[in-house]
């Protein structure tokens, strides 16, 4: 992140408009990837503004779109994220760019997901992944919603698939995902998803991805609680409190 922010200070030497929107582009979507939306939102929309000039750039500004929905799927503003998803699948459609009207679907489902719309979720999801046997994300996507609605061993089938693919391209992070979901949809005790998660926490913590330390702090929690173990619950929830802390202190700063 830091070398984007350096690279920002030679803007106003870049005579190329392109230039200039292609960088306002990558430093929405790795702020967006740091989950900093609030932040994300400017970088693109500068980008799309610069792209909507010329009707060359319309691919351009079916990317900006799509990001732009999952920027206020990320920061919960779950009405303009649906509106900028659709304006992006109006324009992959009006160029027959099938790939990307798939993973715009593959956002939209991620869209409902987050606000528990399981079945609608899995309406986007379910041709996706007949279509694309190895899009992990979207497996995931699907296998959570499917344990969301008790539906375990369809869930369990997604899990397994997006293990091999995670494995055969060495995407640790999506790995975590995976083995943590699994570990919820087969039940196991408290105990073991603890030694789960920690060995994810400390995945996080390397790749500065705090949002999800604070996600998986708060599930240990829960499933402590549930258990009926309130010192543990207690524990993980300050846990959690304090991370969500740090977490606002760096965005404060930044």
């Amino acid at each position: 992140m830091c070398y984007y922010y350096k690279a920002e200070s030679y803007l106003p030497a870049l005579s190329d408009e392109l230039e200039q929107a292609e960088f306002f582009y990558m430093l929405g979507c790795v702020k967006y990837e740091s989950f900093q939306g609030t932040l994300a939102l400017k970088e693109v929309e500068n980008a799309k503004q610069i792209f909507s000039r010329d009707s060359k750039y319309i691919t351009n500004v079916a990317f900006c779109e799509n990001t732009l929905g999952l920027i206020y799927t990320q920061i919960k503003e779950f009405s303009l994220a649906k509106k900028h998803f659709y304006k992006a699948l109006n324009i992959f459609g009006s160029i027959n760019e099938e790939i990307h009207i798939l993973m715009t679907k593959q956002n939209l489902a991620l869209m409902y997901g987050e606000q528990n719309y399981s079945s609608v979720a899995i309406e986007y999801l379910s041709n996706i992944n007949s279509t694309v046997l190895n899009n992990y994300k979207s497996l995931f996507i699907e296998a959570r919603e499917r344990y969301k609605l008790k539906e375990f061993d369809i869930a369990l089938e997604r899990i397994e698939r997006g293990i091999c693919v995670c494995q055969s391209i060495q995407n640790v992070e999506y790995l975590h995902h995976f083995y943590i979901l699994q570990a919820l949809v087969t039940n196991v005790p408290a105990i073991k998803l603890e030694c789960l998660i920690y060995n994810a926490l400390e995945y996080f913590e390397k790749e500065g991805l705090m949002e999800y330390k604070i996600e998986y702090t708060e599930l240990l929690a829960d499933v402590f609680y549930s258990e009926d173990n309130l010192s543990m619950a207690c524990k993980y929830f300050k846990d959690a409190n304090k991370i969500k802390n740090i977490v606002v202190g760096k965005v404060d700063i930044q």
